[in-house]
């Protein structure tokens, strides 16, 4: 009988490592079948842009600051994945790709599958397998989650882990609860909670109530599952220990973002600090529109079957706590996760009600992902559950689980679309090349959706993306290397003062740099139009001003100031103002050499954003100078205008047209 017994553990053991190796080789080709149709080359998600070119760039920078810990220019993306990326790239002198760092990001999200499979105790394969389906069959949900600019399958793979440690830490204090934990494996258990915690609310502040919330379900779990009613005061110093952890990584997490906002603002006078406030004026409208996202999302039924789940395990573990009879483990621990997930969706409905960042971005449908994957996980496993619990299979309950499991994880492979590799993504990526090899390292100025993402499809030769002055910037330090360089690459589109691609400017001033088209229309591709201008900072000619061009008044009409030149028939004339808004009109006066005869009338200077020129015709006299007036007529608040001039520049216009 001994050897029988023993002969049955063997085999047991067996079936184990080979169903869990079955599942790991499932779960590996699913990623990298993943990887390989939910890419920024495919058409399954959004185009790749320059939002999802920013963590491309972070993987590859060079150095370190305090502005690389959160996503570039917003202090509620933390960049802890794209740090460790760069370790690994400056390691093993590897360069990060779209599609590289898209495979890192699949590999963490569906890595959350195996870790909810650990907090699914008596049914893994099945907790596994419906976490996956949910990321992979929900059209909806994939587009958010699988996308390089979204916080989300950071933060959702970095929770679940730390709710696993949580759970251990407290399943380690329910096993020694007459007794203490050795101390050296304390403190590593708690080390390592510390971190994956921190690492998930560096990720997202929203984590930190979540994992109170978590950990407060985890303390109630443990109280039921104990042996013999669990010792209260042990009871409470388990939960009190996982809230310390929390509470001093959010302050941790605090003090980052700290000196990330300070070195934002002492080395770009920026603080780039997202304002998140209470939206007091628009709740109602919040809660009508958040209610009919939901109510039109494929991921509604789910929601609904969810929180009659969660209804259910509610009062199932409250009735639990209210009795000593024998518990079923398995149900206990359906409850449990039923109302955990439940809750981790419910929860950010209120958030996404009162805070006026989401109604500034219009709803954005990515708000709404960490409820549809939790709220819909919590509704498919309620229906999972409910037909595991079915009186005819009990015999084989957790066999029927495993099956349920073992289907989701096959309906997820089947869901998958085919390949399908996007056009437009590989017209952008051919264009990139191009401009790398033509001009290698040159700065590209236009728009914030051309700029970045041509970078982060290039090499070593990668241009320098700047944005224009009235777009949002998130690195800012390159702007002041413009000045220095000969040349520039210009994208018309999105670039309003480069003009259009048909008829580009002929000057631009961007940065302090006075720019003069070379040669227009000098690359197209992907849509796109890019024009070569160079650097006309050192081509004007030597002039007096007077008074000096800084205090020349330009709110006040009526102020002017004089530009002199050594004598000629015609000047090409500029000056480049501090800003352009609200619009301010300049009339140019030709003033004539000692006798010549009288110049042409004055006339008024064409304004290209915040340039200002024209050309002066002596009409055969001979010019020594311009006088520039201010004309009334300036709309608006007085004390939102901008009053100064940053420069002023004249031309030998001889031989040119008007």
């Amino acid at each position: 009988m001994q050897s029988l017994s023993s002969s049955e553990a063997r085999a047991g053991k067996w079936t184990r490592v080979l169903v869990g190796a079955a599942v790991l080789l499932l779960w590996g080709l699913l990623t990298a079948r993943a990887t390989q149709v939910l890419g920024p080359q495919t058409l399954q998600v959004p185009l790749y842009n320059s939002d999802g070119a920013i963590p491309v760039m972070m993987c590859n920078a060079d150095g370190w600051s305090f502005f690389d810990v959160y996503y570039y220019g917003q202090d509620r993306f933390g960049g802890w994945p794209f740090l460790a990326a760069r370790a690994v790239g400056h390691l093993l002198g590897f360069t990060w790709t779209p599609l590289s760092l898209h495979a890192w990001l699949t590999l963490w999200l569906l890595g959350g599958a195996l870790v909810m499979g650990a907090l699914s105790r008596g049914f893994r394969l099945l907790g596994a397998g419906l976490y996956t389906a949910v990321l992979l069959v929900n059209p909806e949900l994939r587009g958010i989650l699988f996308e390089l600019a979204q916080v989300y399958p950071w933060q959702m793979t970095a929770l679940l882990l730390a709710w696993w440690s949580l759970r251990r830490d407290h399943e380690r204090g329910m096993a020694h609860a007459g007794s203490s934990p050795p101390r050296r494996s304390a403190r590593l258990l708690r080390a390592r909670t510390f971190l994956l915690v921190f690492l998930a609310i560096w990720t997202s502040t929203v984590s930190v109530p979540l994992l109170l919330l978590l950990a407060s379900v985890e303390a109630v779990r443990a109280h039921l599952l104990a042996p013999e009613p669990f010792p209260g005061r042990r009871s409470w110093r388990c939960w009190g220990q996982g809230l310390l952890l929390i509470g001093s990584a959010a302050v941790l997490e605090g003090l980052i973002r700290i000196a990330y906002l300070r070195y934002a603002k002492s080395q770009f006078g920026l603080r780039h600090r997202t304002h998140l406030t209470i939206d007091w004026d628009f709740l109602g409208q919040n809660a009508r529109v958040v209610a009919s996202t939901l109510w039109s999302s494929p991921s509604f039924p789910w929601l609904v079957l969810g929180t009659v789940g969660a209804c259910g395990a509610a009062l199932f573990l409250w009735r639990s706590s209210r009795t000593r009879a024998p518990r079923e483990v398995l149900l206990l621990e359906g409850a449990v996760l039923v109302l955990a997930t439940w809750s981790l969706a419910a929860v950010h409905a209120p958030l996404l009600t009162v805070l006026e960042h989401v109604r500034g971005n219009e709803y954005a449908n990515r708000y709404f992902a960490p409820m549809y994957l939790f709220g819909s996980f919590s509704g498919a496993l309620t229906v999972a559950l409910g037909v595991g619990m079915l009186p005819g299979l009990a015999r084989v309950r957790r066999r029927a689980l495993a099956l349920l499991g073992a289907t989701a994880l096959a309906g997820s492979a089947w869901a998958l679309p085919a390949p399908a590799q996007s056009p437009a993504f590989l017209a952008l990526q051919d264009t990139a090349r191009r401009l790398e090899q033509r001009k290698p390292g040159t700065p590209l100025l236009g728009s914030y959706w051309s700029t970045y993402v041509m970078r982060s499809l290039q090499g070593e030769g990668a241009l320098i993306p700047l944005p224009h002055e009235h777009e949002y910037r998130r690195t800012v330090w390159w702007e002041r290397g413009l000045k220095t360089h000969a040349e520039v690459l210009v994208e018309h589109l999105g670039f309003p003062a480069s003009g259009t691609a048909e008829a580009p400017e002929p000057w631009i001033f961007q940065y302090g740099t006075l720019l003069r088209l070379e040669q227009p229309r000098w690359e197209t591709g992907a849509g796109r139009t890019f024009s070569l201008y160079r650097n006309a900072l050192a081509e004007g000619q030597p002039h007096t001003v007077a008074p000096a061009i800084a205090q020349w008044n330009l709110c006040m009409p009526g102020t002017s100031v004089t530009l002199e030149f050594p004598p000629r028939s015609r000047a090409l004339v500029m000056v480049a103002l501090k800003g352009a808004t609200p619009p301010v009109e300049i009339t140019a006066e030709p003033l004539a050499a000692e006798g010549s005869k009288a110049p042409a009338a004055p006339f008024p200077l064409r304004a290209v954003d915040r340039l200002h020129h024209g050309v002066l015709d002596g009409g055969g006299a001979m010019l020594r100078g311009v006088r520039l007036t201010v004309l009334p007529g300036r709309t608006g608040k007085p004390t939102d205008w901008i009053c100064g001039a940053e420069a002023s520049f004249v031309f030998d216009a001889a031989g040119t047209g008007p």
